[in-house]
């Protein structure tokens, strides 16, 4: 369990569409045609920086900032003001405990950084317990 409905549900109360199906990638819609998603890979701070290059490659405009501020090492990626159609605000991370890279991501009209990173650190604290 990465991200139990009732976690996601508290921090975005108007996801629908989610369901806790145990497969990955785990997608939830939200309003207006925007929505969220998040993965989990296993592996270490090298498949991480292979993950946010990969993300940089495929959004070449996008604004990166290396945080560290959740679990062992984290990155901010966003795209678009906050907010507006067409934008997006992903986090990626290694988890605390060092097992698991994740990421997690708000698109379209609900793209806020500031939203990811609740959902960031709920992740990070439901993969670091396993």
């Amino acid at each position: 369990m990465v991200l139990p409905a009732s976690q996601l549900m508290s921090l975005q109360p108007n996801a629908t569409g989610y369901t806790e199906s145990g497969m990955l990638p785990c997608m939830w819609s939200l309003p207006s045609s925007s929505g969220g998603i998040f993965q989990v890979f296993c592996g270490d701070a090298n498949l991480l920086d292979q993950q946010v290059m990969t993300l940089m490659t495929a959004n070449p405009s996008a604004t990166v900032f290396a945080t560290d501020n959740i679990g062992k090492k984290s990155v901010e990626i966003t795209l678009g003001p906050p907010m507006q159609s067409g934008s997006f605000a992903e986090i990626a991370a290694l988890t605390t405990n060092g097992k698991y890279v994740f990421d997690v991501s708000l698109q379209n009209a609900a793209a806020d950084i500031t939203q990811v990173r609740p959902l960031a650190m709920a992740i990070d604290a439901q993969l670091s317990m396993k």
